[in-house]
Protein backbone atom coordinates (compact mmCIF):
# COMPACT_ATOMS: atom_id res chain seq x y z
CA UNK A 1 0.00 0.00 0.00
CA UNK A 2 1.24 3.46 -0.90
CA UNK A 3 1.48 6.04 1.89
CA UNK A 4 -0.19 9.41 1.29
CA UNK A 5 2.07 11.95 -0.37
CA UNK A 6 2.30 14.29 2.61
CA UNK A 7 3.59 11.51 4.93
CA UNK A 8 5.91 9.72 2.52
CA UNK A 9 9.39 11.07 1.89
CA UNK A 10 10.27 11.76 -1.74
CA UNK A 11 13.09 9.38 -2.79
CA UNK A 12 15.93 10.32 -5.14
CA UNK A 13 17.31 8.57 -8.24
CA UNK A 14 15.79 5.38 -9.58
CA UNK A 15 13.46 5.05 -6.59
CA UNK A 16 11.98 8.49 -7.44
CA UNK A 17 10.75 7.31 -10.85
CA UNK A 18 9.32 4.12 -9.37
CA UNK A 19 7.54 6.14 -6.68
CA UNK A 20 6.17 8.65 -9.25
CA UNK A 21 4.76 5.77 -11.32
CA UNK A 22 2.94 4.36 -8.28
CA UNK A 23 1.49 7.77 -7.38
CA UNK A 24 0.27 8.23 -10.95
CA UNK A 25 -1.41 4.78 -10.93
CA UNK A 26 -3.15 5.59 -7.67
CA UNK A 27 -4.39 9.02 -8.85
CA UNK A 28 -5.63 7.49 -12.15
CA UNK A 29 -7.66 4.87 -10.27
CA UNK A 30 -9.19 7.56 -8.05
CA UNK A 31 -10.08 9.65 -11.11
CA UNK A 32 -11.74 6.67 -12.85
CA UNK A 33 -13.73 5.84 -9.73
CA UNK A 34 -14.99 9.43 -9.35
CA UNK A 35 -15.88 9.66 -13.03
CA UNK A 36 -17.84 6.42 -12.86
CA UNK A 37 -19.76 7.57 -9.78
CA UNK A 38 -20.56 10.93 -11.38
CA UNK A 39 -21.87 9.34 -14.59
CA UNK A 40 -24.11 6.99 -12.59
CA UNK A 41 -25.59 9.97 -10.73
CA UNK A 42 -26.37 11.86 -13.95
CA UNK A 43 -28.61 9.16 -15.44
CA UNK A 44 -32.31 10.07 -15.40
CA UNK A 45 -35.18 7.62 -15.12
CA UNK A 46 -35.30 7.42 -18.96
CA UNK A 47 -31.63 6.48 -19.24
CA UNK A 48 -30.54 9.82 -20.73
CA UNK A 49 -27.72 11.86 -19.24
CA UNK A 50 -28.29 15.28 -17.79
CA UNK A 51 -25.77 18.07 -18.06
CA UNK A 52 -24.43 19.91 -14.98
CA UNK A 53 -27.50 22.21 -14.80
CA UNK A 54 -29.91 19.28 -14.45
CA UNK A 55 -31.59 19.68 -17.88
CA UNK A 56 -31.59 17.28 -20.78
CA UNK A 57 -29.21 18.21 -23.64
CA UNK A 58 -30.62 19.39 -27.01
CA UNK A 59 -31.81 22.46 -28.86
CA UNK A 60 -34.80 24.55 -27.91
CA UNK A 61 -37.52 25.45 -30.40
CA UNK A 62 -36.31 29.06 -30.53
CA UNK A 63 -32.73 28.03 -31.39
CA UNK A 64 -33.97 25.70 -34.13
CA UNK A 65 -36.18 28.40 -35.67
CA UNK A 66 -33.34 30.93 -35.64
CA UNK A 67 -31.01 28.53 -37.44
CA UNK A 68 -33.69 27.73 -40.04
CA UNK A 69 -34.30 31.47 -40.61
CA UNK A 70 -30.55 32.06 -41.15
CA UNK A 71 -30.39 29.17 -43.63
CA UNK A 72 -33.37 30.67 -45.50
CA UNK A 73 -31.66 34.07 -45.76
CA UNK A 74 -28.44 32.51 -47.05
CA UNK A 75 -30.30 30.42 -49.65
CA UNK A 76 -32.33 33.46 -50.76
CA UNK A 77 -29.25 35.57 -51.40
CA UNK A 78 -27.51 32.74 -53.24
CA UNK A 79 -30.54 32.30 -55.50
CA UNK A 80 -30.38 35.97 -56.48
CA UNK A 81 -26.73 35.61 -57.46
CA UNK A 82 -27.55 32.53 -59.59
CA UNK A 83 -29.80 34.62 -61.84
CA UNK A 84 -26.80 36.51 -63.28
CA UNK A 85 -24.86 33.27 -63.70
CA UNK A 86 -27.64 31.69 -65.74
CA UNK A 87 -27.80 34.73 -68.06
CA UNK A 88 -24.02 34.64 -68.47
CA UNK A 89 -24.17 30.92 -69.20
CA UNK A 90 -26.79 31.48 -71.96
CA UNK A 91 -24.58 34.13 -73.55
CA UNK A 92 -21.57 31.79 -73.37
CA UNK A 93 -23.50 29.04 -75.16
CA UNK A 94 -24.64 31.47 -77.86
CA UNK A 95 -21.05 32.68 -78.30
CA UNK A 96 -19.87 29.09 -78.76
CA UNK A 97 -22.58 28.46 -81.35
CA UNK A 98 -21.59 31.53 -83.38
CA UNK A 99 -17.90 30.52 -83.18
CA UNK A 100 -18.71 27.02 -84.40
CA UNK A 101 -20.81 28.44 -87.26
CA UNK A 102 -17.92 30.70 -88.33
CA UNK A 103 -15.41 27.84 -88.16
CA UNK A 104 -17.75 25.63 -90.18
CA UNK A 105 -18.09 28.33 -92.85
CA UNK A 106 -14.30 28.63 -92.98
CA UNK A 107 -14.00 24.85 -93.31
CA UNK A 108 -16.57 24.78 -96.14
CA UNK A 109 -14.79 27.53 -98.07
CA UNK A 110 -11.44 25.74 -97.83
CA UNK A 111 -12.76 22.28 -98.75
CA UNK A 112 -15.23 23.30 -101.50
CA UNK A 113 -12.99 26.02 -102.94
CA UNK A 114 -15.81 28.57 -102.98
CA UNK A 115 -16.41 31.73 -100.96
CA UNK A 116 -18.88 31.24 -98.10
CA UNK A 117 -20.58 34.06 -96.25
CA UNK A 118 -22.32 34.30 -92.91
CA UNK A 119 -25.65 36.13 -92.85
CA UNK A 120 -28.33 36.54 -90.28
CA UNK A 121 -31.55 38.14 -89.27
CA UNK A 122 -32.86 38.60 -85.75
CA UNK A 123 -31.52 35.68 -83.76
CA UNK A 124 -30.74 33.37 -86.71
CA UNK A 125 -27.42 32.81 -88.49
CA UNK A 126 -26.89 30.90 -91.69
CA UNK A 127 -24.06 30.02 -94.07
CA UNK A 128 -24.45 30.36 -97.84
CA UNK A 129 -22.27 30.56 -100.91
CA UNK A 130 -21.44 34.10 -101.85
CA UNK A 131 -23.86 35.55 -104.36
CA UNK A 132 -26.33 32.71 -103.91
CA UNK A 133 -28.48 33.35 -100.89
CA UNK A 134 -30.82 30.46 -101.78
CA UNK A 135 -28.15 27.81 -101.25
CA UNK A 136 -28.02 27.62 -97.44
CA UNK A 137 -25.82 25.03 -95.78
CA UNK A 138 -26.38 25.50 -92.10
CA UNK A 139 -28.14 27.78 -89.70
CA UNK A 140 -28.13 28.44 -86.00
CA UNK A 141 -30.95 29.83 -83.90
CA UNK A 142 -29.84 31.81 -80.87
CA UNK A 143 -31.96 32.35 -77.74
CA UNK A 144 -34.60 35.09 -78.06
CA UNK A 145 -33.34 37.11 -75.09
CA UNK A 146 -30.04 37.89 -76.89
CA UNK A 147 -29.41 40.76 -79.30
CA UNK A 148 -27.24 40.21 -82.37
CA UNK A 149 -25.47 43.22 -83.96
CA UNK A 150 -22.98 43.14 -86.80
CA UNK A 151 -20.47 45.71 -88.05
CA UNK A 152 -20.11 43.67 -91.28
CA UNK A 153 -21.02 40.07 -92.03
CA UNK A 154 -17.79 38.08 -92.46
CA UNK A 155 -17.12 35.86 -95.46
CA UNK A 156 -14.34 33.35 -96.08
CA UNK A 157 -12.43 32.92 -99.34
CA UNK A 158 -11.17 29.57 -100.64
CA UNK A 159 -7.57 30.73 -100.09
CA UNK A 160 -7.86 31.12 -96.33
CA UNK A 161 -8.45 34.86 -96.24
CA UNK A 162 -11.60 36.52 -95.03
CA UNK A 163 -13.60 39.68 -95.29
CA UNK A 164 -13.26 41.04 -91.78
CA UNK A 165 -16.28 41.59 -89.60
CA UNK A 166 -17.37 41.76 -85.98
CA UNK A 167 -20.43 40.11 -84.47
CA UNK A 168 -21.75 41.56 -81.19
CA UNK A 169 -23.82 39.47 -78.81
CA UNK A 170 -25.64 41.21 -75.96
CA UNK A 171 -27.97 40.23 -73.18
CA UNK A 172 -29.57 42.51 -70.63
CA UNK A 173 -26.46 42.45 -68.38
CA UNK A 174 -23.56 41.09 -70.43
CA UNK A 175 -21.96 41.49 -73.86
CA UNK A 176 -19.25 39.87 -75.96
CA UNK A 177 -17.71 40.19 -79.42
CA UNK A 178 -16.61 37.69 -82.04
CA UNK A 179 -14.01 39.13 -84.41
CA UNK A 180 -12.98 37.76 -87.81
CA UNK A 181 -9.75 39.29 -89.18
CA UNK A 182 -8.68 39.60 -92.81
CA UNK A 183 -6.19 36.75 -92.49
CA UNK A 184 -9.01 34.39 -91.48
CA UNK A 185 -8.41 34.16 -87.74
CA UNK A 186 -11.50 33.96 -85.53
CA UNK A 187 -11.34 35.14 -81.95
CA UNK A 188 -13.77 36.16 -79.26
CA UNK A 189 -13.58 38.51 -76.31
CA UNK A 190 -14.40 37.63 -72.74
CA UNK A 191 -17.95 38.05 -71.55
CA UNK A 192 -18.13 41.44 -69.83
CA UNK A 193 -20.74 43.17 -67.73
CA UNK A 194 -22.34 46.20 -69.34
Amino acid sequence: MVKPIFIQKIPFGYKFFKWRKEVFKCSLQVFKYRLMRRSERNLTKFGRREDCTGTLPGFSLLETLLVLAMIGVILGTSFLSLDGLIERWHLSIAKDRVLQTLKYAQFLSLTQRQTHQISGKGTQLWIHKRGNSQDEFSWETLPDDLLLHVSRWPSFSPYGFAKAGTIYLESSRYSTQIIVSTIGSIRSTEIQAK
